[in-house]
């Protein structure tokens, strides 16, 4: 982002602080009445007027007489206008500080020339009919100056001062206490005026309406309209649009100035429009207040308060900007400052509204360029805030000025719905020395971020600390009904100087949509933090709190780092579901070894589902050549974690912990939690580390593991550190399609050693060319361990490959069945010299079966180097032999053989089993069969043998057999007699494959022998 210097802003500025061109004001027709016309109702203290009087060298106007009552001199007139030159001034007894003058006529009151004082009273103008001041309008004056509409001025109890009935005043001799419409339609204020004003402090021209330094300027009428220039340095500007019924009450300090408008006053509107100029900016103690139902601010108008250049000490201080509207408020292509170039501290900007608009460039705006601290923006509307068309809210500590020091208060918003397009922003940064605030965004309804303008400058918030800059940024603090930031809008805290970054707080009601169009993590919708290049400091953290959250179209959270300092945390909190499709989130390390090291955030999810589709991609790096260690990435789900697809580019969707070539640092784990996990059309787990370091884990642990269809969970090593582990706790886990599977590598090259797959479930499916494999082809590889009740190999992979080193080791443990189907394979296999590794088979309580003639082998092969050793413990071994195992043969082999080195061992333990068990002792003496006692031998040469019972036979001795072979008897139930048999352990004599793919152990089958009795021959 492309900052200018606070004195370049102001110089390049269609709203910076220059001389107004008097051509460029358009001005309104003024009536031609002009005449000064005393009425009688204040009786023998009327007022007189006195022409060609010498003032200020000038002839001049003036008014005297009056009614005097102690402090204070009532005037009244049927009419009160000033002409175009003329200059006319009120005369100012000693001691009166008070100089109120009523019209009573039924025409406005029209300033055409000049307005003024000889002393330093306070003027108060009332007409309710009107009051405007032309182009050529002036003050002179040193007091404060009342202009109002009202009809009657209030003083306290002892009574009012009215237009609508003027009768001598009584003994009014307090300040006046407050202003009263009660007339049907209260009469507009405008002003015009352009009239040389002076000069301001630092020497530069102004125009328009002005009271001395530090007094004030109030004008409280119907609609108030505003053209020209308002300017008194140091004191107080009011404005207030009342309609009837309206009660304004006022203060006095000893000056008056507006204390409240009551809540049940009726509200006009104010328009300030053709480059209005109000100016309160002085050494201290400036404000401006403005209070109406309607408030519109248009064509280049500015309102400007704080602390000019060299003025002030470290205790000024500047007053507020408050705008109070009922109703709407709009700012158009015009600026409100409240700014600090002096020493001391700037006031507030505060905005309160029914709804606020900005747009056209619109900047409401609260900085420090000097030495000191820069308020608050605060706005509270009850219903919309819409910032479009570049408009900004920014609160800085301007980087123009290296000396400037100080903090700023931030930036609070608080709305029922918040919409920013076109390049809107809401910014808070510090290019000097001090803190930032925050902002704070609390919106009840919908927030909507959105789009760039045309220059590429993206809607959205940002607290950060520039180059060069020493100090911390604030946070951003935004909640919401719900939140859609899309078209490449973003959210920002990141430290690009000495100081750390703020944090990012999202909390979301309902529903959290983030959706970009453009590439990129600079140039998509993003969520981001990062500690910059040359930068000293923290990152800030990313924490989402959501109903749901989806992140589109290459949208992205990103915490980086690429200087000293650590990058921040991005976690994600959701009720429902959060779907990231084709975007992500990243938190990187990318630094230079010279300037230092920094780790990488984590990145945490936890929702009821969380879906990574169509290339999203959640990743922690250590980036090339880098220092730094890489964070983890946990996802707890309770119901399902998906992880599916590529994107139109062919890249993965997945979570990846990554060293990259030349970093030092440490990788970090995958961690998953979650009742069913899926990784399908190339979804993936890795953990690679190719530089210097440690190596992350993965851990899983889910009640179903399903890796479909290229799916893949895969940690490697490149160099010269070991791979890192794969963990998983699951009841069921399906491995199926080709390349898809649990692999644990060294790349070719790699010195490292290949990490370990340790997998402990229930059941574990591996089909359709999947596998689980732990290899290093020139080095060391891991070993794999899995304690698995059953294992179903079905065109299935288990297997280790070394290339150097002793062999791999695969350890089955707690079988209870291992079956082998069509050309499944279990390989430990060596090459070069290096030996082969073990194969260990503990199925001690239950069977190891590969169906017959599939080419099913279990092999611990080696090249050079010596055959490993083979050992299976089982209760049953069916359908495979121990041979040595040919390619593309159909036998099941078991083969530890090595093809120019000795052979490893194969070794088959039965547990003990009694062999006499089930035998019944058979008689010495043999007798005839029962049945055969009642048989006549036959002529026939002929004789039969037939099977009896449930069951039938396999079609070759070595198949299992067929329960699809089980006839039921048609019998009618029998009552049987017999004697209770020991419980005895019978050895399995066969096995069984039911419908769900079980193994079923049988006993012995059940044989008889009948003769066939031919009657016929005999």
């Amino acid at each position: 982002m492309k900052t200018l210097t606070w004195h370049q802003w102001l110089e390049t500025s269609r709203f910076a602080l220059i001389t107004i061109s008097l051509n460029a004001i358009a001005l309104l027709s003024s009536p031609a009445t002009a005449q000064i016309a005393p009425d009688n109702t204040l009786g023998s203290e009327r007022s007189l007027l006195r022409q060609n009087v010498i003032i200020n060298n000038r002839n001049s106007d003036r008014i005297e007489g009056g009614a005097r009552r102690g402090a204070n001199l009532f005037h009244s007139f049927e009419q009160f206008n000033i002409t175009d030159g003329q200059r006319l001034y009120f005369a100012n007894p000693d001691g009166v500080v008070n100089i109120i003058n009523r019209v009573t006529g039924g025409n406005s009151s029209n300033i055409l020339g000049t307005l003024g004082i000889q002393g330093s009273a306070n003027l108060f103008l009332l007409n309710p009919n009107g009051i405007i001041f032309g182009k050529d309008a002036s003050l002179d004056m040193k007091g404060s100056l009342v202009a109002t509409t009202a009809n009657r001025l209030q003083f306290g109890t002892q009574g009012f001062f009215s237009t609508d009935d003027p009768q001598a005043p009584p003994l009014l001799t307090i300040n006046p206490s407050a202003l009263l419409f009660t007339q049907i339609t209260p009469g507009k204020i405008q002003t015009q005026s352009v009239a040389d004003a002076g000069r301001d402090l630092v020497e530069a021209p102004l125009f328009g309406l002005r009271v001395a330094n530090s007094q004030n300027l109030l004008l409280i009428g119907g609609d108030v309209i505003i053209q020209g220039g308002l300017h008194t340095l140091g004191g107080k500007l009011g404005i207030v649009a009342a309609a009837t019924p309206a009660t304004v009450e006022l203060s006095s300090d000893p000056r008056p100035f507006v204390r409240q408008v009551s809540n049940t006053s009726a509200r006009a509107n104010v328009l300030i429009n053709q480059n209005a100029f109000l100016n309160v900016m002085a050494d201290g103690g400036g404000e401006i207040q403005i209070n109406a139902e309607g408030i519109k601010i248009q064509e280049g108008s500015r309102l400007l308060a704080g602390i000019d250049e060299g003025s002030g000490n470290r205790d000024s201080k500047a007053g507020d900007i408050i705008l109070d509207a009922t109703g709407n408020i709009e700012v158009s292509r015009s600026s409100i400052q409240n700014a600090l170039f002096g020493r001391g501290a700037s006031g507030d900007l505060v905005i309160r509204a029914r709804s606020l608009v900005l747009n056209k460039e619109a900047i409401l705006l609260a900085a420090t360029a000097s030495q000191g601290n820069a308020g608050q923006v605060k706005i509270q509307v009850a219903d919309s805030v819409i910032l479009t068309e570049s408009a900004k809210i920014f609160n800085v500590i301007d980087l123009g000025d290296p000396k400037s020091i100080g903090i700023t208060g931030g930036i609070f918003l608080e709305a029922n719905s918040l919409t920013m397009t076109d390049g809107s922003q809401l910014g808070s940064y510090t290019g000097g020395i001090g803190n930032v605030g925050d902002i704070v965004v609390q919106v009840r309804g919908d927030a909507i971020l959105t789009g760039m303008n045309s220059q590429g400058l993206r809607s959205g918030m940002f607290n950060v600390v520039t180059s060069g800059a020493v100090g911390n940024a604030g946070d951003i603090r935004l909640s919401a009904g719900s939140l859609s930031i899309t078209n490449g809008a973003l959210l920002q805290t990141s430290t690009y100087g000495q100081g750390n970054a703020g944090n990012v707080k999202i909390q979301v009601q309902d529903r959290f949509l983030l959706a970009g169009e453009a590439a990129g993590i600079y140039d998509g919708t993003s969520i981001f933090s990062a500690v910059g290049l040359d930068a000293v400091g923290k990152g800030g953290d990313i924490d989402i709190q959501a109903g749901s959250l989806t992140v589109l179209n290459l949208a992205e959270l990103t915490a980086n780092t690429f200087a000293l300092g650590n990058a921040g945390n991005i976690t994600i909190q959701v009720r429902g579901q959060a779907i990231f499709d084709d975007g992500g989130a990243f938190s990187a390390v990318g630094n230079s070894p010279l300037l230092g090291s920094g780790n990488g955030g984590n990145i945490r999810i936890s929702a009821n589902q969380v879906e990574l589709r169509n290339g999203t991609a959640l990743v922690t790096r250590v980036s090339d050549n880098s220092r730094g260690n890489a964070g983890s990435v946990t996802i707890t789900a309770t119901e399902r974690v998906i992880i599916d697809g590529r994107n139109s580019d062919g890249d993965r969707s997945g979570i990846f912990t990554q060293v990259n070539p030349g970093a030092v640092g440490d990788a970090n784990n995958i961690q998953i939690t979650t009742d069913r996990l899926t990784l399908s059309n190339g979804g993936l787990l890795e953990a690679n580390i190719e530089g210097v370091g440690r190596a992350g884990d993965i851990g899983i642990n889910a009640r179903i593991l399903e890796v479909l269809t290229g799916g893949k969970l895969v940690t490697t090593t490149s160099g010269s550190s070991s791979a890192g582990n794969i963990v998983i706790e699951s009841d069921r886990i399906n491995l199926s399609g080709r390349d898809s599977g649990l692999f644990a590598n060294a790349e070719t090259g790699a010195t490292g050693r290949g990490g370990d797959i340790n997998v402990n479930a229930r059941r574990l499916s591996i089909a359709d060319q999947a596998s689980i494999t732990v290899s290093s082809l020139t080095g060391q590889a891991g070993n794999l361990n899995i304690a698995v009740d059953e294992i179903l190999l079905n065109r299935g992979r288990l297997t280790a490959e070394s290339g150097r080193g002793s062999g791999a080791e695969i350890n089955l443990s707690q079988i209870e069945s291992l079956l082998l189907r069509n050309n499944s394979l279990i390989s430990a296999q060596a090459f070069d010299n290096a030996t082969g590794g073990n194969v260990t088979v503990n199925a001690k309580n239950g069977v190891v079966v590969a169906v017959p003639n599939q080419n099913n082998d279990i092999i611990a092969i080696a090249s050079q180097g010596r055959g490993g050793n083979i050992s299976i413990t089982t209760q049953g071994l069916f359908g495979i032999e121990q041979r040595v195992a040919t390619p593309g043969n159909q036998t099941n082999d078991i083969d530890a053989s090595s093809q120019f080195n000795q052979s490893g061992a194969v070794t088959i333990n039965r547990p003990d089993i009694d062999p006499t068990q089930g035998l019944a002792e058979l008689p010495s003496e043999p007798r005839s069969p029962q049945p055969l006692a009642s048989c006549q031998p036959g002529r026939s040469p002929g004789g039969r043998f037939i099977a009896t019972g449930t069951g039938g036979l396999p079609s070759h001795p070595d198949e299992p057999l067929s329960n699809l072979g089980s006839l039921d008897d048609l019998a009618l139930p029998a009552q049987w007699s017999h004697a209770e048999a020991p419980n005895l352990i019978e050895e399995a004599q066969g096995w069984i494959i039911n419908s769900q793919g079980e193994i079923t152990l049988v006993g012995r089958q059940s044989l008889a022998l009948l003769c066939d009795v031919d009657r016929s021959k005999n």
